[in-house]
Parts: structure tokens; C-alpha cells; sequence
């Protein structure tokens, strides 16, 4: 499966989506809970998995960066993330019990089932493009052709049973009291967490995850996680990889598709089709699944496009670009960030003891 570039640039156990198009997503450490439960939608497509700018872009794992690391780079491994699932559920239920609360674990294990990985080598290609396209509707299916069960929550009853205080006095006991966005987290874009403060969910984070949460959440690698962000602006503002996306865009030109001035934008533009299929944007309950029509009907639109897409790339070289500017970037940042990154390694090390 092709990585995201963003996931080259975050520890193994934290990851997040971002809605944001266009732009590399912040590394912003996220509660356990929300991690595991975003890596299981990104592993399966229970949200609609149109690819983001990032990902289309194989962003190469074996890269400076990733090396200096040590490994610590890279997606979250859905082994670690069932388990470590499992654990964060039980902790929750016992606090929610001491809390006079009814609480039900979660089981997320069958979003990590659903998907078969085998399902996606060869991605990130004109050929699998020719048969799967960005893997949008194959990421939100079963082998089978029928689209990914919703999963549901075996809470949602629960809750909507308790009285309108009940239900704040559920929630604050679940996720702490809400406290709203700093004036520097809005003008950032970024925001902090503190799992002291977020009720059961919090208490149960710190248990399972240890110094590791703590770590991530705390101020001291700020700086160097800001700028391993700013390396994917650098690498898009190369004049070398300007000039590929230039003639990539000439070739898609003379495939009829004229508006897109770089791959990102090309996968970004079924954002809204691929949200109107596969997204629960109503309330609870409202989700239905899409009929075999319509999904022959989006998978048709989305291979014609990624293979056009991948045989571009392929054609004017833009991806042995990008992986030749990306290195160089990031074997410059390396050297200008050494004694960072080992003091960052070493104290990832620490906290996972």
C-alpha cells in the first residue's frame, strides 16, 4: 500500500487525518483513542478514503529521514493497534463504571480485518491504476464487491437514552470537560492535548500508553516536528519538481484533463463524489450503503482518471523527481538537525521502556 508523505513524518503510534487540502498536516499528537480509531478508518475506508494531496505522492519510506529515525517513522502497525485497542477500551469501561456510568468496550478489531493488504501491492502504478484506480472504492469494499459495513458504537443507545444533563455529565466523565481552542491553537491550526484533563478517555490513554503519550504530547521536539513538516512545502516549491508537475500537467492535458496543475489536485477532485458515496453526513442512522450501480458508476470516473494520472507520471519521470528532491531535502535536514533528531531517538526510546 503507498504511504502517505505525512506518515513518513510521524511516530509510529500517532498518526492523523487531515482535512486540510494542499498543505502538510501538523504533527499534533492525538489521545490514544482518536489514534487508533483514525488508523483504523485509514486502514479500511469506513470514512471515505479519497486520497489527499499527500498521498499521492509515494512519499519513499527508506529515505534520510526515515534511516535517521531509527525506524520510528512511519504508519502505525494494525497488530499494535488492535491490541493496544483493546486495552484502551477496557481501561475506559472500568474508569466510565467507577464513574456510575454504563460502558461498553468498543471492539474496532473488524475495521482492521476488513481490509486485505495483499489487496493493494503494486498501488502508486499505471497498471494497478488501470484496474483499481486511486484505490478509493476498493479501500471501501470488501472482497466481495460489497461496500464496508458502518461500524457502530454499542454506547449510541446508551447515550441517547440519558437526560440532556446526564448526557454532558456522561460526556465530560468520558472526555473530560470541553475548554474550547487557545487564541494561539485557532492561529496555529494546531492544538494540544493533556490526558489529565480528558476525563476516562485520558486516564485510560496515560495507562495504556505510558511515558509514550506524555512524550509526544510534551513541548521538548516542538521545534524539530515543525520543521519535518516544512520539508514537504520545500519539496513542492523545488523548482525540479515545479517543472515535473508542469509536464505532468502537459500530459493530462492530452488526455483531455486540463485543470489539474499537479497529481495532487488530480485524486483531490473526487473529494465530493467519493464523500457523497461512502460518508455518514447526516445523523445516526442516516448512513446508507451505495448500490453496486453506483459504485461501478464512481470506479468507472476514478480509474479513468488514475490511470491518465499514473501513466503521466510515469511518462515524464515525475516520481523518480520527487523522490530525488525529497532525499536531498531531507539528507540536508539531517545533517543540520543531527543532535535533534539523536536526542529525539534517544528520548522515543526512554519513554517506550
Amino acid at each position: 500500500m503507498s504511504h502517505h508523505p505525512a506518515d513518513g513524518l510521524l511516530p509510529r503510534a500517532s498518526t492523523r487525518r487531515s482535512r486540510e487540502r494542499g498543505a502538510p498536516r501538523p504533527v499534533n499528537y492525538q489521545p490514544l483513542r482518536v489514534t487508533i480509531l483514525v488508523a483504523a478508518m485509514a486502514l479500511t475506508g469506513c470514512a471515505s478514503q479519497t486520497p489527499t494531496p499527500e498521498a499521492t505522492a509515494t512519499w519513499p519510506q527508506d529515505g534520510p529521514l526515515s534511516k535517521a529515525m531509527g525506524g520510528i517513522l512511519g504508519r502505525p502497525d494494525p497488530q499494535e493497534m488492535r491490541t493496544r485497542s483493546a486495552a484502551l477500551e477496557n481501561e475506559i469501561a472500568a474508569c466510565m463504571t467507577e464513574q456510575g456510568f454504563d460502558y461498553i468496550p468498543v471492539d474496532y478489531s473488524s475495521l482492521f480485518d476488513a481490509v486485505d493488504e495483499e489487496r493493494f501491492v503494486g498501488q502508486g502504478t499505471a497498471e494497478w491504476a488501470a484496474t483499481n484506480g486511486y484505490g478509493i472504492v476498493l479501500v471501501n469494499t470488501q472482497a466481495d464487491g460489497e461496500p464496508v459495513p458502518l461500524h457502530t458504537d454499542p454506547n449510541t443507545d446508551y447515550a441517547a437514552s440519558l437526560s440532556k444533563a446526564e448526557s454532558a455529565a456522561y460526556r465530560a466523565a468520558l472526555y473530560g470537560e470541553s475548554k474550547g481552542l487557545t487564541e494561539e491553537e485557532v492561529e496555529s491550526g494546531e492544538s494540544s492535548y493533556d490526558p489529565s484533563t480528558a476525563g476516562c478517555s485520558g486516564i485510560a490513554d496515560e495507562k495504556v500508553s505510558g511515558n509514550e503519550s506524555a512524550f509526544f504530547n510534551g513541548p521538548e521536539f516542538t521545534v524539530l516536528f515543525r520543521a519535518m513538516n516544512d520539508i514537504y512545502a520545500d519539496v513542492k516549491e523545488d523548482p525540479r519538481t515545479m517543472a515535473a508537475d508542469a509536464a505532468w500537467a502537459d500530459c493530462m492535458a492530452d488526455e483531455g484533463y486540463t485543470d489539474f496543475p499537479a497529481p495532487a489536485e488530480a485524486a483531490d477532485s473526487l473529494s465530493s463524489a467519493s464523500n457523497a458515496l461512502f460518508s455518514d453526513v447526516g445523523t445516526p442512522g442516516d448512513y446508507v450503503s451505495p448500490t453496486r450501480e453506483q459504485l461501478a458508476e464512481f470506479r468507472e470516473q476514478e480509474i479513468a482518471l488514475a490511470f491518465a494520472d499514473f501513466t503521466c507520471r510515469e511518462q515524464v519521470g515525475w516520481q523518480s523527481t520527487w523522490n530525488t528532491v525529497v532525499f536531498e531535502l531531507e539528507a540536508t535536514f539531517v545533517d543540520d538537525h543531527k543532535a535533534e533528531i539523536d536526542e529525539f531517538v534517544a528520548a522515543y526510546h526512554e519513554a517506550r521502556e
